[in-house]
């Protein structure tokens, strides 16, 4: 059994464009610290400058739409099969139990959101549980790894 996560990326206007489905090691401490050391040190740009040295390019997208391109092509990365799919961008109740949001923020930013599930009503028959979401952490992506850190203080 899997920790299932689901990374949403939306658009300007807070719409969701695309859902990246991890079947193993969605918890924090595993996918959001690998979304941080992918996204931590980048920022979004409108036009990349061609005049710039290629280890500064490298860390900027052009926008938030190539910024999916690139989260997904890491961590995918050379993996043939299995843990990554690509889900419709309004996908809920894939047996998720973390469900991260990355979105632009102002002057080139990039936030995350990140979500974790649980159930109420557990003394009742299944069929009447509830779900019930609580975030986590809602920071820009550079903090990412400091917010993860404290979560597992607490």
């Amino acid at each position: 059994m899997g920790t299932r996560s689901l990374t949403k990326f939306l658009d300007e206007n807070g719409k969701s464009f695309t859902c990246l489905y991890r079947q193993f090691d969605g918890y924090p401490e595993g996918h959001g610290i690998e979304l941080a050391n992918i996204i931590s040190k980048m920022s979004l740009v409108n036009g990349l400058p061609m005049n710039q040295p290629l280890e500064q390019q490298r860390l900027q997208a052009n926008g938030i739409h190539e910024l999916a391109a690139h989260v997904i092509a890491t961590l995918k990365g050379s993996q043939l099969g299995g843990n990554f799919y690509l889900y419709h961008p309004d996908t809920v109740d894939a047996g998720e139990e973390y469900v991260y949001y990355i979105s632009p923020g102002t002057n080139g930013a990039i936030m995350v959101e990140c979500s974790a599930s649980s159930y109420t009503n557990t003394h009742k028959p299944i069929d009447q549980w509830k779900l019930k979401w609580k975030r986590l952490f809602k920071c820009n992506a550079k903090n990412m790894n400091r917010r993860i850190r404290e979560l597992g203080r607490k």
